[in-house]
């Protein structure tokens, strides 16, 4: 598919193929705000949708609450570094689970993610869930 080198939250935009292009549109970071009600939901508290995908990339070995406390809590205790290295501890948990390429500057990439723009980061990691058919919002 052209320029295409994987699919999933590191999809690189190719314009010769219009499917390529929608698997960027659904794929990218600056389409947060695709589905607009998880957007705003997590604007307003990013620890529930953290939570969500925490649960179901750890497979259920942390629960919900527990990584929506320890999200919550990092924000507000340790706010400039504590909920960047651990919600890039889960997108790199995701990225490995479903085997993604960390692109485009490789090994820091999760947490620059996460600490330049996380409400985008964690809509785009509900998005790479729902996309994989597991529903962040009933934790399967």
């Amino acid at each position: 598919m052209g320029g295409l080198s994987g699919s999933g939250i590191y999809s690189e935009c190719c314009f010769t193929s219009s499917n390529a292009f929608n698997i960027f549109l659904t794929n990218s970071i600056v389409f947060f705000f695709l589905s607009l009600s998880k957007g705003w939901v997590t604007c307003v508290c990013p620890c529930l949708t953290f939570a969500r995908n925490a649960e179901i990339v750890d497979e259920g070995k942390t629960s919900a609450f527990t990584a929506g406390r320890n999200y919550l809590v990092l924000c507000n205790f340790v706010p400039l570094l504590g909920a960047t290295l651990y919600g890039c501890t889960y997108r790199s948990k995701l990225r490995r689970r479903f085997d993604l390429p960390e692109q485009p500057c490789s090994p820091c990439e999760d947490c620059c993610v996460h600490h330049l723009c996380c409400f985008c980061a964690l809509c785009q990691e509900h998005r790479e869930l729902t996309n994989r058919q597991m529903d962040p919002r009933g934790g399967h």
